[in-house]
């Protein structure tokens, strides 16, 4: 959760290239772009699942799991293009 709030307040890049550090902007390009899988691999969606509906119904929740993947995957992006800049 703590990375979600980092993210709020780390700025980004504009469209001619220059550095954009209002909050606004900042929070609606992440609100459009990657917020959502952030929330869902961060929220424990497995073990709530495991805690109401049965065994079988709540395996399916492990999916979930893999959202965690994209953030690592995209992490990996980021960590590229700063060794790069």
């Amino acid at each position: 959760m703590l990375d979600i709030i980092i993210i709020f307040r780390t700025t980004i890049t504009g469209e001619n290239g220059d550095e954009v550090t209002e909050t606004k902007i900042i929070a609606k390009e992440y609100l459009k772009g990657s917020f959502t899988i952030d929330l869902l691999s961060t929220i424990p969606l497995d073990t709530i699942a495991a805690a109401f509906l049965p065994a079988s119904t709540a395996k399916k929740f492990k999916l979930f799991g893999l959202l965690k993947l994209i953030r690592v995957i995209r992490l990996n992006r980021i960590i590229r293009n700063m060794s790069v800049a």
